[in-house]
């Protein structure tokens, strides 16, 4: 038999005061989360270091190799470069990009609010050391000079009493002989900063040989000879980048000579030292009155250069004037009546970045870059010598190169990675296209032609 026993219900009934409270509560619970869903969805965030809501901003990065790792604040980020990280509080983050076989690279970024931080352009450097690469078989070297691409080099060695130069190719290491002289003649070498083409000067007593060299053509390089009485000192050579391989060179006995494909003409006399060739125009400079002379064809103007005296013209195209003076580098403005010194830099040495279509300055202790409006901006300063400096990517990294390490150095980002150190440098050249360091040197117990992968 079933018995059934009626439930007890408990006073459930909800008094006025209490539905009113519950109304206000609901009321002031919506006032409070709705802003707070409002601003969270037009990108506020607590900032705990600030205590205060902040707009976020967006970080942005790439970077090759694309399969490299991305730590923020040491955590990784389990996404696939490119990356983009909306919706961060504004703040600094310590950023690590790394990869197997990469030095790594990092760098503290401030992502500001409502702004994109891009961290773009980054490309690891390999962990390498340099290896062996052409050592000759007899003899001493006595000088290297690489290619603007360093796609080639011009070597020079000595044994007993005669002089070897051959052409050696960096891509697969191939030799062709250039040329054998006595140990008595004077020789030089140069390539031009536009093309794939040198020339190799030589003097044997009062005989001058100009000997044009096209690494494509092995078997058909140009030999120009004239008699005249004149020292490598005082030559120069100055490269056509319109005309390939045409060049100038004036020698020490005043005379500027235009070298053609073909043939050889002489375009001045009486010339004073410092000079340039460009559009059919030369420019030469007068030390003592400091004027620079500007002669095309029949017509000539002198400019009045105030307080600058030049001892040598880097570059001249339409609008301004690069030249060194004995301190200083200088940027002149063509205007059509006056040549005005707008700006100086403390450097000497200059590089072409042929990319670019600009100029790399150095000191010992500064770096520059100049581009074709003639404005330097500074790149870095340094306590450690430097001895040259290249362009090593796209993205405007430079090679640092001191007398006993090489350096690669990222002025967007002020990062610098020891490439290698413990080495002697002579002489450097750098292959963007197969991202290769090669140099003349000293490491460990060998000497010779070394290349470094990056």
């Amino acid at each position: 038999m079933q018995v059934h026993i009626p439930m007890e219900y408990l006073n459930s009934r909800l008094t006025r005061p209490v539905r009113i409270s519950i109304m206000i509560g609901l009321i002031a619970l919506f006032f409070i989360i709705s802003p707070l869903v409002i601003l969270y969805t037009a990108g506020y965030r607590y900032n705990w270091q600030t205590r205060t809501m902040s707009q976020t901003g967006v970080m942005s990065i790439n970077a090759k190799p694309v399969n490299a790792s991305v730590f923020i604040n040491d955590v990784l980020i389990d996404k696939q470069l490119p990356i983009r990280l909306p919706n961060q509080i504004p703040g600094t983050y310590h950023i690590r990009i790394e990869s197997p076989s990469y030095h790594p690279w990092k760098k503290e970024i401030t992502v500001e609010s409502k702004k994109t931080a891009y961290i773009r352009d980054i490309i690891l450097y390999k962990l390498s050391t340099p290896e062996l690469f052409f050592q000759p078989t007899h003899g001493l070297i006595t000088q290297v000079e690489f290619s603007h691409d360093s796609t080639f080099a011009l070597i020079t060695s000595q044994s007993n009493e005669n002089k070897t130069i051959e052409l050696l190719s960096l891509l697969d290491g191939t030799r062709i002989l250039v040329k054998n002289v006595a140990d008595s003649t004077l020789t030089q070498a140069y390539w031009s900063p536009y093309s794939q083409h040198a020339v190799v000067i030589s003097i044997h007593g009062n005989v001058l040989s100009l000997l044009v060299i096209d690494p494509k053509k092995p078997n058909a390089f140009v030999e120009h000879t004239y008699t005249s009485n004149i020292t490598l000192s005082n030559s120069k050579i100055l490269w056509n980048k319109n005309v390939v391989p045409d060049f100038w060179i004036r020698t020490s006995d005043e005379v500027i000579t235009e070298v053609r494909s073909v043939d050889m003409r002489t375009i001045a006399t009486s010339t004073p030292p410092v000079w340039f060739v460009t559009n059919e125009t030369l420019w030469t400079y007068s030390p003592s009155t400091q004027t620079l002379r500007k002669t095309s064809g029949s017509r000539e103007q002198i400019f009045p250069l105030q307080n600058s005296t030049l001892v040598h013209i880097v570059d001249i195209n339409e609008h301004h004037i690069i030249a060194n003076s004995t301190e200083e580098t200088l940027m002149f403005e063509i205007l059509d009546d006056a040549i005005i010194l707008r700006q100086s830099i403390p450097t000497m040495s200059l590089t072409h970045d042929v990319l670019k279509d600009a100029w790399i300055a150095w000191s010992p202790w500064e770096v520059w870059s100049i581009h074709a409006d003639g404005v330097p901006t500074l790149q870095n300063r340094t306590n450690t010598k430097i001895q040259s400096v290249f362009p090593v990517d796209e993205a405007g990294s430079l090679l640092f190169v001191h007398d006993n390490r090489l350096d690669a150095y990222n002025p967007v980002y002020n990062t610098l990675h020891t490439l290698a150190d413990s080495i002697t440098i002579m002489t450097t050249g750098v292959s963007r296209e197969t991202r290769t360091i090669y140099f003349w040197g000293h490491t460990g117990e060998q000497d010779g032609i070394f290349r470094l992968a990056y």
